[in-house]
């Protein structure tokens, strides 16, 4: 009966304040509660736990306290059932504002892992309900970033004409082994074609997503377009591809779709619906896509994560949280060092030596003095030489000797003049840490994102 109650006045209060399912993060469940959520309402926020074991909830900003809930304590609590745990947080008792930046984190009562885990991260809540504040919209796709190697996502019931059989409800992504593990979930039995668009390259590809390979069904194809308009592929051969009922399943070897062997992948689910100029995306056109990255050691959960200090206001989790290109407040789209130390740095630790071929920077502003320097089993930092150039390709890099590494100015402006650095280490690379720098004492460094491959 309580569960049926529930359920009603869930429903009901999602169907008068619009919930916005902006906020999702999902965990093992192991060491760490296994699901976080935050909605926003229209006059309040409500926070749900998934925890097998008793829990806390902690509600920052700016990085001082100002709620903790406890799946123990009946404060603000609206349900408890089983693993499942809710609390309600009216704007009059917050005094937030929609101009707040919320940073919530979870963990077990008698634990100190945190979900999100990323170097101390924590979901970041807007009162704001623009698209520059939101990484999903309400009746777009919801992102739930499980790892490097997982996520899942639902997609909003009938966001195309209901005749349509091509209407796409969910999926998930996962790398398992050496095979792309893709599942797409429609609302009718399938009766349409499925293309996944997968983006697996940098500045390459077909149009704005930047496309690299497509997935027709079985049909494995690569953008062979002489410019990023021109529609043509080239076949390289079929996967494992399977239909039931709703659900369709894909099993990619990665080395068909991963030439370099590192790096991220993006993609995008798109049915084509026989009934003629009809059918779905998933994400929808102008969201964030959702990334996989697969062996970067620098968002490992095992990797210790240290900078030289912090610029006010600003964290170092942005360094691993998988956006690039996200516009919402400033302090949390990058890491930028404070001022006061020096050099500036921002370091990975490794548990134990590891192989290392590529670091890849994204720059929020381009550093005066670039350095690179990776660990030795003393723990001593040892210079990497760089080549600073400023055009090229990351096929035709330019490298002056044989142990020397490149920084790469990318003649590629991103959105706010951003740039990306690529760093090939010499071949046979086994380090135990990676440290970014800027050796120059009036510059900054400021950085959106960093993946060590």
């Amino acid at each position: 009966m309580k569960k049926v109650l529930f359920a009603g006045i869930f429903l009901l209060v999602c169907g008068l304040f619009a919930f916005d399912r902006d906020f999702s993060v999902r965990g093992s469940g192991a060491d760490a509660p296994g699901l976080l959520q935050v909605f926003r309402r229209g006059k309040g926020y409500v926070f749900v736990l998934e925890a097998a074991r008793p829990s806390v909830v902690t509600v920052q900003k700016g990085g001082k306290e100002l709620f903790q809930f406890s799946t123990e304590k009946p404060e603000f609590r609206l349900f408890r059932e089983k693993k499942l745990t809710v609390w309600s947080l009216p704007d009059s008792v917050s005094k937030v504002r929609d101009t707040d930046f919320l940073e919530v984190t979870a963990r077990f009562a008698e634990g100190r892992r945190l979900l999100p885990d990323a170097s101390g991260g924590a979901l970041l809540v807007s009162g704001r309900k623009g698209k520059e504040y939101s990484w999903n919209d309400e009746n777009g796709t919801i992102l739930e970033q499980v790892s490097n190697r997982a996520l899942v996502f639902s997609d909003a019931s009938f966001d195309v004409s209901k005749s349509c059989c091509g209407d796409l409800v969910s999926g998930a992504a996962c790398v398992e082994g050496k095979e792309l593990i893709l599942t797409a979930v429609l609302r009718q039995d399938v009766r349409c074609n499925m293309r996944v668009l997968l983006d697996t390259l940098p500045e390459s590809g077909y149009s704005g997503d930047g496309v690299d390979f497509m997935l027709d069904n079985h049909k494995l194809s690569r953008f062979a377009g002489s410019s990023r308009n021109q529609w043509k592929w080239q076949t390289l051969g079929r996967v494992s591809f399977e239909k039931t009922g709703k659900t369709l399943r894909w099993r990619v070897p990665l080395e068909k779709i991963r030439p370099h062997g590192h790096g991220r992948m993006r993609f995008r689910f798109q049915s084509l619906c026989p009934k003629g100029n009809c059918g779905d995306v998933m994400p929808t056109y102008g969201k964030i896509l959702p990334v996989l990255r697969p062996g970067n050691l620098a968002a490992e959960k095992e990797t210790q994560i240290s900078v030289s200090s912090c610029h006010p206001q600003y964290k170092s989790y942005p360094l691993v949280d998988g956006q690039t290109s996200r516009r919402i407040h400033w302090c949390y789209e990058s890491f930028a060092a404070g001022q006061s130390a020096f050099p500036r740095f921002a370091a990975f630790t490794f548990p134990v030596a590891r192989p290392v071929r590529m670091v890849t920077v994204w720059w929020e502003a381009f550093p005066k003095k670039p350095a690179l320097q990776i660990m030795d089993s003393s723990s001593r930092w040892a210079d990497v030489p760089l080549a600073v150039t400023a055009a090229g390709t990351e096929n035709a890099l330019h490298q002056d000797n044989e142990t020397g590494a490149i920084i790469r100015k990318n003649s590629v402006k991103l959105e706010k003049n951003q740039q990306k650095s690529f760093f090939p280490l010499p071949a046979g690379t086994v380090t135990c840490g990676i440290r970014v720098l800027e050796m120059a004492q009036n510059g900054s460094l400021w950085v959106r994102e960093i993946e060590i491959y």
